[in-house]
């Protein structure tokens, strides 16, 4: 299994190296799909059809896991990009992929470069691309939703994009935090229906925000928590 690891990880590379945005994501969907099989990672994704194909959304989900961005990019089957903490990009090799790929980084600490990484995602983000966002700013493994963080929600009303909320279930059973024990077994994915941004203002974002929150939280399981991993 380690040669496979990192025969894919070779495939990604030099995907990323050579081709570049459009084709490094797909390379990275069939990195997925691969390393899903080996590892025995089971997916079972509800409310697919809440998903119009060709729309662009801005897509919240909660985090649990190293392994919720692998699973988002199986269970949602459409392209999109990650906004994500800049000291990622610092990471040897996954920065680079990460840069390859169109993903955005923002730098918290600096409110002057955050705004013009915003600036730029608004030039992606067209003709049916999506961009994802973990609100809760890191991984949780403990029972319910931490608070989020706004720049998902005030980034989709000022470019009238609907949000599309997902919840995930069981993936820190499959690699828990602080871990590399990755665990064989089931995660469930719930596509919410979409969030409608059109037409609203700034004012608006603690509703909009609060209707994601509910949705997300609807289908989150945490009753195992503190107990047993999930077979």
């Amino acid at each position: 299994m380690a040669v496979c690891l990192v025969l894919l990880g070779a495939y990604i590379f030099i995907s990323a190296l050579t081709v570049g945005e459009k084709f490094t994501g797909k390379a990275v969907y069939i990195y997925n799909v691969i390393i899903s099989s080996l590892i025995g990672l089971k997916i079972q994704t509800e409310g697919n059809d809440n998903i119009i194909p060709g729309q662009s959304y801005i897509v919240v989900a909660n985090h649990r896991s190293n392994l919720d961005p692998n699973i988002l990019y199986l269970a949602l089957k459409f392209d999109f990009r990650w906004i994500m903490k800049i000291e990622l990009l610092k990471i040897p090799v996954f920065g680079f992929i990460c840069r390859r790929m169109g993903n955005i980084a923002i730098d918290r600490k600096n409110p002057a470069l955050a705004i013009k990484s915003i600036q730029e995602v608004k030039k992606r983000i067209s003709n049916g691309k999506c961009i994802a966002f973990f609100s809760e700013g890191t991984r949780h493994n403990g029972t319910g939703l931490l608070p989020f963080k706004k720049g998902a929600f005030h980034f989709a009303i000022d470019a009238a994009i609907p949000i599309l909320p997902v919840t995930i279930n069981y993936s820190d059973l499959r690699l828990p935090k602080h871990s590399v024990d990755v665990r064989a077994g089931e995660v469930k994915v719930i596509i919410h229906k979409p969030v409608e941004t059109s037409g609203r203002q700034l004012s608006d974002m603690p509703a909009i925000e609060k209707i994601t929150r509910e949705a997300i939280l609807s289908a989150l399981d945490t009753s195992y928590v503190n107990e047993q991993p999930k077979s």
